[in-house]
């Protein structure tokens, strides 16, 4: 009898695990993948509020990075994408530069971001939520830590996406950021 509870068990439990693992999927770069009515949704992409105090001469500022959503390299044309303007260089000097014009035009709609989208910035441990419009954020490439200070930068060194003034944001919380025409967060 204690046998066939212990195979009965064992069954159950493999039963339930090789459920789970049939229902469950992988993320793929920063999409969020929720259940919705029977099919999993990709169109949900969370970013990360970073703290970035290494620029030489610039006070500490917050930054969220689109760079997982962008591809450097054009397929179709075999060439390279240069969001970064100092004309087409193989290496640049600066820690960071300011994208406007065509290379923010660039850079949003490689990311699948609108003018008219809204920056949805929720801190989740105390549920505070702050928006601000895509349009009123400044779009800059920033050095990334592993590469800094080495420079001359290559065009891979560098995240691209938008500087936030760290005054706005209370170091000790934790921020998950969402872009979009709606509020995705629960309050």
């Amino acid at each position: 009898m204690k046998n066939k509870l212990i195979s009965f068990l064992f069954t159950i439990f493999a039963l339930l695990s090789i459920s789970f693992c049939i229902s469950a999927e992988m993320l793929g770069g920063n999409k969020l993948i929720e259940w919705e009515g029977g099919h999993y949704r990709e169109d949900i992409r969370m970013y990360t509020l970073t703290s970035i105090d290494y620029i030489k001469g610039e006070p500490e500022f917050d930054f969220i990075s689109l760079s997982d959503d962008i591809n450097l390299y054009d397929n179709k044309y075999k060439k390279d994408i240069y969001l970064i303007p100092s004309a087409e260089n193989k290496t640049y000097k600066k820690e960071q530069y300011l994208l406007t014009g065509s290379h923010r035009t660039k850079l949003l709609n490689l990311a699948g971001i609108s003018e008219d989208d809204t920056v949805f910035i929720y801190d989740y441990l105390n549920n505070k939520l702050k928006s601000v419009p895509v349009y009123g954020l400044n779009t800059f490439a920033v050095v990334n830590t592993y590469y800094h200070p080495h420079e001359p930068y290559g065009l891979d060194a560098y995240m691209f996406g938008f500087k936030l003034n760290s005054n706005m944001f209370d170091k000790y919380a934790s921020y998950i950021v969402y872009i979009g025409k709606k509020n995705p967060f629960l309050q």
